[in-house]
């Protein structure tokens, strides 16, 4: 009664109400300052990795995209597809698509997600690295599956490159399974054997290149990489215990800021070492 105060009626507030009330109480944090400043610090958090991961894409996207080719697929003898994680694997391509199209052969240049028919292709080259433990690089997991849904309308001769490093278990085991199921089908012919390449060896890649060529008929060389090689001497700062599969942690200093990304790769070579090893960063 608004002069008595005597209640003279209630009806309590429905439960979609009081989750309303929390909702707007744990997601403003008007509940609590502390809660204010842990959801500032989530979104921000958010915000961060959204744009960082997005710019990352970015960037792998930038260094495997397709080069962009005047020919149509439907009209090329030759296909080149690519299975790379870091883009050194489609530098060689883009390198032997290059060379090919300067020599007047009609090439396309594709990822290996990318396998379609093509009406005129008399010969297919597949280059592939593996990533991580023996899985496909991320523009060729759909390969194996798109594979066994496609018929190629003529015979196809095919060489299989695979790239990757011994110091893995899985050396070039994607390679292994994609030369595996094309030579599973009747309308696949190889042209050579399954060739693996350990960290970018040039003297067995340019082997592998000289038998290609002569068997597609052409003359094709590895060409020179005019990029700089620094070397600085790392500081040991921490080692971890061995680890059951005899693995360890090393933390390095190095004697100034070094800049690296995704799919950059540190060359290690200590001392009284014939070879340098290399690793992912």
């Amino acid at each position: 009664h608004q002069y008595s105060g005597e209640i003279i009626s209630e009806i309590n507030h429905p439960f979609t109400h009081f989750l309303s009330h929390w909702s707007l109480q744990l997601h403003t944090g008007k509940a609590n300052f502390l809660w204010s400043i842990i959801l500032l610090i989530a979104s921000a958090s958010i915000l961060f990795f959204l744009f960082s991961g997005f710019a990352m894409y970015l960037k792998r996207r930038i260094k495997t995209k397709t080069i962009p080719c005047a020919l149509d697929k439907d009209d090329c003898e030759i296909i080149i597809l690519i299975g790379s994680e870091g883009g050194h694997t489609y530098a060689f391509g883009k390198a032997l698509f290059l060379q090919l199209s300067q020599q007047g052969k009609k090439v396309f240049l594709s990822n290996l997600n990318e396998y379609t028919r093509y009406q005129k292709a008399t010969q297919l080259l597949i280059c592939t690295s593996t990533y991580g433990d023996g899985s496909a690089p991320s523009n060729a997991q759909h390969f194996l599956e798109n594979y066994k849904t496609i018929k190629q309308p003529k015979l196809l001769k095919f060489a299989v490159l695979g790239f990757g490093s011994l110091d893995y278990p899985h050396f070039c085991r994607f390679a292994i399974q994609v030369d595996a199921v094309l030579h599973q089908q009747e309308n696949f012919i190889p042209l050579l054997p399954l060739e693996k390449i350990n960290e970018q060896s040039k003297i067995d890649l340019q082997k592998w290149l000289d038998n290609w060529s002569k068997a597609i008929g052409t003359t094709l060389v590895l060409e020179a990489e005019n990029k700089k090689t620094n070397r600085d001497q790392f500081t040991v700062v921490k080692r971890s215990v061995l680890n059951t599969d005899d693995t360890f942690l090393l933390t390095l200093k190095p004697p100034k800021k070094i800049k690296s990304e995704s799919g950059d790769i540190i060359h290690i070579l200590t001392p009284g070492a014939q070879r340098n090893r290399a690793y992912s960063i």
